[in-house]
């Protein structure tokens, strides 16, 4: 993860006060270009399909973890 995220320094964290029972987390995001080959298979016929996209990969950390994904959203 992290190669996907950003270790930028994020001001007030992770030393800020939050609210009890509450985490700080950083979060870092990248917009990444993604290209492949997709297969579809039926009991008759395989269909390759080229693909090109966009995605924006979001990743969390908490205070002492390792980064972690959290989600990944396409943007096409």
């Amino acid at each position: 993860m992290e190669k996907l995220a950003d270790l930028r320094y994020t001001e007030g964290y992770p030393t800020g006060k939050v609210q009890a029972g509450w985490q700080a987390k950083r979060t870092s995001s990248i917009e990444a270009s993604v290209s492949g080959d997709m297969f579809l298979s039926s009991q008759t016929e395989l269909i390759g399909m080229p693909f090109a996209t966009c995605f924006l990969f979001t990743c969390t950390k908490v205070r002492g973890q390792d980064y972690r994904l959290a989600w990944i959203s396409s943007l096409s």
